[in-house]
């Protein structure tokens, strides 16, 4: 018998408790992100990915992705046609 994952004894952790995990916090990017905030500046992409995320029906999913990606086929047509 061989010594892997699938026979390995499962022991509860008792320290679990006891762990408290803290992001490390850049400065920099806290500075960045508050002064995006400030302008009210909004990236499409992570806003798309955030109603996709809260999203549970499919079709609403379907849907967001279909949004964007004709959103980022409109705009790369103008930026192709601009750059000729």
């Amino acid at each position: 018998m061989e010594n892997t994952a699938q026979h390995a004894m499962l022991k509860e952790a008792n320290w679990l408790p006891f762990v408290t995990l803290k992001a490390e916090q850049n400065p920099v990017q806290q500075r960045k992100l508050a002064e995006l905030h400030g302008r009210q500046n909004v990236d499409l992409l992570l806003q798309a990915k955030s109603q996709f995320i809260k999203a549970r029906d499919h079709e609403v999913i379907s849907g967001v992705v279909l949004e964007v990606a004709l959103k980022n086929l409109l705009h790369l047509q103008d930026f192709l046609a601009s750059a000729q």
